[in-house]
């Protein structure tokens, strides 16, 4: 987001607009980019909630942002007169509202699966290892069987892993079926 801040002026001045318009975009980029940490994290949580099979509340936090958004977006830009900037705040507090709510949803489904919430970034190359679901080494839910094929097995020995059957299959490049 900062980088996004200090570098807003060459990136939209790469599209070759007029120069009013380029200030117009460096503002909203400039103010709308404080909203990119909780794009990550509304993208980290429907991942999450993807992997536990439940697509229907990140669409319905969607839709509640969406529609917060455009509400936001009238009151700042024509109620308060805050013009570009006022369209880039009310998207940034429409995000974080969405990051908000789609984190408590995921941190109540922590909870329900007894997951541990410690952050830890070491154990998302062990959880693929052994073929875990994890983002940031918080693991959500443990496959009944899991598989790992490394680069340069034979084929042989992964034709006959598949067919006992897995849950989750975890590759990395090399000799793959």
């Amino acid at each position: 987001a900062t980088l996004t801040g200090v570098f807003a002026h060459p990136i939209c001045a790469a599209f070759g607009v007029s120069p009013d318009a380029t200030e117009h975009a460096v503002t909203y980029l400039r103010v709308s980019a404080l909203g990119l940490p909780a794009m990550l994290l509304v993208l980290a949580a429907t991942g999450i909630l993807r992997g536990l099979q439940d697509t229907r509340t990140p669409l319905i936090a969607s839709v509640g942002a969406f529609t917060a958004n455009i509400v936001l977006n009238v009151t700042l830009v024509y109620g308060f007169g805050m013009g570009i900037a006022g369209a880039a705040c009310g998207t940034v507090i429409a995000q974080t509202g969405m990051a908000a709510a789609l984190l408590t949803v995921v941190i109540r489904a922590t909870r329900a699966h007894h997951a541990p919430m410690r952050f830890h970034p070491g154990r998302v190359l062990g959880a693929a290892a052994t073929g875990a679901f994890a983002l940031g080494g918080l693991q959500l839910v443990q496959p009944r069987d899991a598989a790992q094929f490394v680069g340069g097995v034979g084929q042989g020995a992964q034709t006959d892993r598949l067919s006992k059957g897995v849950d989750t299959l975890v590759t990395t490049p090399g000799r793959l079926l």
